[in-house]
């Protein structure tokens, strides 16, 4: 694994300067509780060699914990990190028992979520204010001018989008153009070789390919700064799962297993290299539950993927979506 200081690059248009290795702490295997030794141990790893990109949310763990336990890791240590954290369109549940009560991205909601963020992550802004999904009622206008207030007002750097469609993103950096606003800088977004397995049984078309088509435009166009997330297509790309196998993701895995071996890289190495080797991916938001982790994870967003390797994996990213697109539409 590489011991050389990470590099870090400009995110976006903006002057933030991360590392292409973005760690998350939505830890799925090790809690998301407030005291979690091992996610501490993760997260001072990666400042120790040098990652300074963290992702979390609100709406990550019982009373959002998964944001008090990186704020307690980063105790003492925030001018080494760039912290980004995103808000869902829900009320903050009242006690346990309480069903989500959904709500508008307004100016009052968005600050006051943004506050209590700042309480649990122990700090006073963050550097990116996401929204995590849409709300579906409030018009681009509108959020772009609560969030002009939020950025404006100094408790976070900069504002942007999550799981929004291209042509939201869109509508809202015209509205800023038009009303003198702060367009978002950046996005955070579902992207990895595979993509497939989870999406819903009645579409007869990916999301990976639909977001390149689509998105990866409007990235180019506008220099916007990208997150994305699920290196492993959330454990589908694991080794040691026991996938489906009638599923066109086997024949996938296989591809990845044959490049990995000629490269002497672990196959979670791999596939982080193929998402760093898309210009419009600035970092890779990875899922790490142990420093080893980390490390390989760390390894595959600086793995320059030899031409030839990375021709033959895209071949057969191509090759999986085909397949599944033939057997979906032949269900259909």
């Amino acid at each position: 694994m590489t011991t050389d200081p990470p590099q870090r690059i400009q995110f976006g248009s903006t002057d933030l300067r991360v590392t292409r290795l973005c760690q998350g702490n939505a830890f799925r295997n090790i809690g998301r509780h407030v005291d979690n030794p091992a996610g501490e141990a993760v997260i001072h790893h990666c400042l120790d060699v040098g990652v300074n990109f963290f992702d979390t949310a609100i709406g990550y763990g019982e009373q959002s914990s998964a944001e008090s336990a990186l704020g307690q890791a980063l105790a003492g240590r925030r001018d080494q990190a760039v912290i980004c954290t995103k808000v869902s369109p829900n009320f903050p549940l009242q006690d346990s028992g309480d069903n989500a009560l959904q709500a508008a991205f307004t100016r009052d909601f968005l600050l006051d979520r943004l506050d209590e963020s700042l309480r649990r992550l122990q700090t006073d802004h963050v550097d990116l204010y996401l929204c995590h999904r849409p709300d579906e009622v409030t018009p681009p206008a509108d959020l772009v001018e609560s969030m002009t207030a939020v950025v404006q007002i100094g408790k976070a750097r900069h504002w942007g989008l999550s799981n929004h469609t291209a042509d939201y993103v869109e509508q809202c950096i015209a509205c800023a153009a038009t009303q003198g606003g702060i367009p978002p800088a950046g996005l955070e977004d579902y992207f990895n070789i595979a993509g497939a397995e989870k999406d819903r049984p009645d579409t007869t078309e990916s999301r990976i390919p639909k977001y390149r088509r689509e998105m990866f435009p409007v990235i180019t166009r506008h220099n916007l700064g990208v997150l994305t997330f699920s290196p492993m297509d959330t454990g589908y790309l694991a080794p040691g799962r026991d996938n489906d196998p009638d599923s066109p993701i086997n024949d996938l895995i296989q591809a990845l297993d044959d490049a990995a071996a000629q490269l002497a890289v672990p196959r979670a190495t791999l596939c982080a290299a193929w998402v760093a080797s898309h210009d419009e991916v600035t970092a890779v938001i990875g899922g790490a539950e142990s420093p080893q982790h980390v490390d390989q994870l760390l390894a595959g967003v600086h793995l320059q993927i030899p031409a030839v390797l990375l021709d033959k994996l895209n071949r057969a990213h191509q090759r999986y979506h085909e397949t599944w697109v033939t057997r979906r539409r032949a269900s259909s």
